[in-house]
């Protein structure tokens, strides 16, 4: 999940790991951030879902999100963008396997986050 921040509105654009934008649902603060994360990541590099989306093609969608068409009374002389930081945010999930009577099996979800059923 891509988390980008930029400060002419003071909002958030946030993409899913398949690249589609999405309302971004935790708050970033001492509680929620682990201490060693490079070192969690590293152990579990068979668990961890890399982003489909790249980069270039995050910045691309946010630029367009900002170059909205101006006024007709205004006039654009110049335009800037400047691309402070791009964070990567995991989100922990646990799955859990359940096998019926019937040998029928499913698969559950937890957002360990939130603590809700996805």
């Amino acid at each position: 999940m891509f988390h980008l921040v930029w400060e002419i509105r003071k909002e958030e654009l946030a993409f899913d790991h398949h690249g589609r934008e999405i309302k971004f649902p935790f708050k970033i603060n001492s509680k929620t951030i682990e201490n060693y994360p490079k070192k969690i990541l590293e152990s579990n590099v068979q668990n961890v879902k890399k982003p489909e989306i790249t980069y270039d093609a995050a910045i691309e969608k946010l630029q367009t999100l900002l170059k909205k068409p101006v006024d007709n009374d205004v006039r654009d002389l110049s335009d800037e963008f400047v691309l402070r930081e791009i964070s990567e945010v995991y989100v922990p999930i646990f799955e859990a396997r359940l096998i019926g009577p019937k040998k029928k099996v499913g698969i559950i979800r937890i957002d360990a986050v939130r603590k809700k059923v996805l």
